[in-house]
């Protein structure tokens, strides 16, 4: 179904995602023309033009950082590992002050299908993936910014620019390029927010990092940055191989014919000694030839002398390192059960959760004051209770409780989903034996009025001051009743 403005100027479809386009050249806040900048995501010119693999002078981070994913297992596969798993998290709101957790709020049914093109996993994951290779995500709210949106639609930052302001450093309005919701978004300050919108239907939000450039102000910085000449020779390294591989040849082989031939029987021979040494299959067979002297030289190191394969692990492995992926999920080598489980424990708390965090903590500042919520007091958090690779986290946390001593069972069940409270649960447990602290005074109580009750307990008959029974005062009146009854 369409939506339109209230001015009835622009209509959209959710299943068309393009906007109208912006006509050139730009103009500022008051008319006046704007040059416009682009800025890499956090670098200065020597690294991005490192980074600007095969295109020399190139600066454009986001592209390049997107094409480092897309050229090298050594990036892709740690992204996918973090990105993946954040975008099967089930977001849950979450009341700071009291831990009060809602699962049904409207807000979350907006997350849980952002768009019709974009479900709750494909959307986390593209803007998982932007934030992790680039430093940066952008999404789109469709709607007017009074109101809950209509739809939220990821971009890339590949097609998103940014032009500075020259007296405060930060975004004077921001461009997207490409098919996807194209136009300028300018600052509008509503309700005490700056906010980038492009007509009255459309909000752009810039999730960003830190960057060494700009004072963090303008433009997030890709992870890749100080890797980047680490990559581009691995790359590099990988595209030798595949043009050894494709070409068939062997390359550390110069053959040289000591006497001279006429071009004739010299293209002969040279096509006699391709055919028998192109192609994979035909490595390592011996040469035929007819006629002449033939001297054959090593002309060229092997891959092997370039260590590709030591490059290539060493650069996987501080790539891997940056996005603080355990290196024994690089490698099988060292892997057991034990330290796989713990590897993975590890990714979830210094990887997953921290991108969960830093997502879920933007979209909350940014979407719940449309829903009427206040982000100081609730926030949008991941269901981790359903996380089945943090199960050990939970029973830690747990034992940790037990062992202090300070709560009930029906407090530590209110952790655990499902768990309601039990009879006798509202006890204080002592530490060591677990038992409850009024069942133990009761016991003590008891024993204290067994004891006065006891012939031995003190000021009982027969016993003088002193503790002792007096046996000799009990036998005189025993005998003075027996001679009374004679």
């Amino acid at each position: 179904m369409a939506f339109r403005d209230w001015l009835g100027v622009k209509a959209y479809s959710p299943g068309s995602l393009s906007g109208p386009q912006t006509s050139r050249p730009l103009s500022g806040a008051y008319g006046s023309p704007v040059e416009r900048k682009s800025f890499a995501l956090g670098l200065n010119d020597a690294l991005a033009s490192v980074l600007a693999i095969s295109e020399p002078g190139v600066a454009h981070t986001a592209n390049q950082a997107m094409r480092m994913y897309r050229r090298t297992t050594s990036v892709s596969v740690p992204v996918n590992m973090i990105a993946e798993p954040f975008s099967e998290l089930h977001p849950i709101l979450e009341n700071m002050e009291t831990g009060e957790q809602d699962r049904a709020h409207e807000v979350l049914d907006l997350l849980r299908r952002p768009h019709e093109a974009f479900s709750r996993q494909l959307f986390f994951e593209a803007v998982g993936k932007y934030y992790l290779v680039t430093g940066e995500a952008s999404v789109v709210a469709l709607g007017t910014p009074s109101r809950p949106p209509v739809a939220l639609v990821p971009v890339s930052p590949v097609n998103v620019d940014a032009t500075q302001d020259d007296s405060t450093g930060m975004p004077a309005f921001w461009r997207i390029d490409g098919p996807t919701l194209s136009g300028i978004y300018k600052p509008d300050i509503r309700a005490g927010q700056r906010r980038f919108m492009n007509s009255t239907l459309r909000e752009l939000r810039v999730i960003r990092n830190f960057s060494t450039r700009d004072n963090s102000l303008l433009r997030g910085q890709s992870p890749l940055v100080s890797a980047a000449r680490d990559v581009r020779q691995q790359i590099q390294g990988d595209d030798y191989n595949i043009s050894l591989l494709e070409k068939g040849g062997r390359t550390t082989l110069m053959f040289q014919f000591t006497n001279s031939l006429d071009p004739d029987t010299f293209e002969e021979r040279k096509q006699e000694i391709l055919r028998q040494f192109t192609g994979p299959q035909q490595a390592g067979k011996p040469i035929i030839t007819h006629g002449g002297q033939l001297d054959i030289k090593d002309a060229s190191g092997t891959p092997r002398d370039m260590e590709f394969a030591d490059l290539r692990r060493s650069t996987a492995d501080r790539i891997w390192a940056t996005y603080k992926v355990p290196l024994v999920l690089n490698s099988t080598d060292a892997a057991t059960f034990s330290n796989m489980d713990a590897a993975i424990l590890m990714l979830w708390n210094d990887a997953i959760i921290p991108l969960a965090n830093r997502i879920f903590g933007e979209l909350g500042e940014w979407l719940l004051p449309r829903f009427g919520l206040d982000p100081a007091v609730w926030r949008i958090t991941g269901d981790y209770d359903k996380v089945d690779a943090l199960k050990t986290n939970r029973v830690n946390q747990l034992q940790a409780r037990v062992d202090l001593g300070l709560e009930t069972i029906d407090e530590l069940r209110e952790g655990i989903p499902g768990r309601e409270n039990v009879e006798g649960g509202d006890e204080l447990l002592v530490s060591g034996a677990l038992t409850p602290l009024s069942q133990l005074a009761a016991k003590l109580e008891l024993d204290e009025s067994l004891v006065g009750d006891s012939p031995m307990a003190p000021g009982a008959p027969g016993e003088d001051p002193d503790g002792d029974m007096d046996d000799d005062e009990a036998d005189e009146e025993l005998d003075d009743e027996e001679e009374a009854e004679g």
